[in-house]
């Protein structure tokens, strides 16, 4: 995020939004962190508890991720 003048900028040129940055502030993942995503190839955006978020990312070192994750009115599961 160092190069680019505004975290919103930053969001949107990585294609990184809201709710993949809350999905894994409250559910952190071992291997990397949302300022290890260089950009979101894909997502199927999910609904409130109905159907899941799925994410397809490419990481910062050339590796991809494939991430879901489901959210209620009380969070992020």
């Amino acid at each position: 995020m160092n190069y680019y003048d505004t975290p919103k900028e930053w969001r949107q040129t990585t294609g990184i939004d809201y709710s993949l940055c809350e999905c894994l502030e409250q559910n952190p993942q071992k291997d990397f962190y949302v300022l290890d995503i260089e950009k979101v190839l894909a997502i199927e955006e999910g609904e409130r508890d109905e159907s899941n978020w799925h994410w397809i990312l490419q990481l910062n070192n050339e590796k991809f991720v494939y991430l879901t994750g489901g959210c209620d009115y009380t969070g992020w599961d």
